[in-house]
């Protein structure tokens, strides 16, 4: 009987660097009042943690779905309507597991508890955010290093941001990607089918006649059910 390979767990430790950088993700937050409601207040501020701990760009998306949430808001109320589940679902994008803390909210509590004076504070907080995003990514630098070994890795992320961050920022043709509706290698979007047929049989398949992916980047969602044996190493990047 063959041997069962070998499994182990590690953790890679952030250097200095990059808990500099989140310092500066999480100060921007802070600017936020959020909400005047303690719980509402909690569940926004999760969701943005959440999605700055994917990524800058990741912090980014959900600076600007938040703001769209305090727009719809604004005119919710001036029509006298309230903010339905729906839209909170909205801004919390691929975190929509965050919603479970909406039934744990007492009654009298509810999206009309958003703080609209955030709106001229938003303006100010995501293009600092959108500053953070185009400058060094000491983390992704840390996956970086960590892929140069050639060992083939699955790389799991929550944010689609996240996975186009990595796509860009890794730079490398060998890298695969998945958010669910698309796919592609490097910069070059191509079919699902074939993306995945390239990371599994690895490079030298029949399916094509270009290098097969060494890496392979995809949300958590994206990823469900596939066959992806060749995966020596998996990296759960948040």
């Amino acid at each position: 009987t063959p041997a069962r390979p070998a499994r182990g767990d590690r953790v890679s430790l952030p250097v200095p660097e990059e808990c500099a950088a989140a310092a500066e993700e999480l100060a921007l937050i802070e600017e936020l009042a959020l909400s005047r409601s303690g719980p509402i207040a909690a569940l926004v501020r999760g969701v943005l943690h959440q999605a700055a701990s994917s990524s800058p760009p990741a912090l980014v998306g959900a600076l600007r779905r938040y703001r769209n949430l305090l727009l719809h808001a604004r005119d919710a109320r001036s029509a006298g309507r309230p903010v339905t589940r729906a839209d909170i679902r909205r801004f919390t994008g691929e975190g929509a597991d965050q919603l479970v803390l909406w039934e744990l909210m007492p009654s009298s509590d509810g999206p009309g508890e958003l703080d609209l004076e955030d709106l001229d504070r938003l303006e100010t907080v995501i293009a600092s955010a959108e500053r953070l995003a185009r400058g060094p990514d000491p983390k992704a630098d840390r996956l970086r290093r960590l892929l140069e070994d050639g060992v083939p890795t699955l790389v799991f992320v929550t944010r689609r941001e996240t996975v186009r961050h990595l796509r860009d920022r890794l730079g490398d043709g060998a890298i695969a990607w998945c958010t669910g509706d698309r796919a592609g290698l490097g910069p070059t979007p191509m079919p699902r089918g074939t993306v995945l047929g390239w990371f599994r049989d690895g490079p030298g398949s029949r399916q094509s006649d270009r290098p097969g992916a060494r890496h392979l980047v995809a949300t958590d969602v994206a990823a469900e059910g596939l066959d992806l044996q060749r995966a020596a190493r998996v990296v759960h990047y948040d």
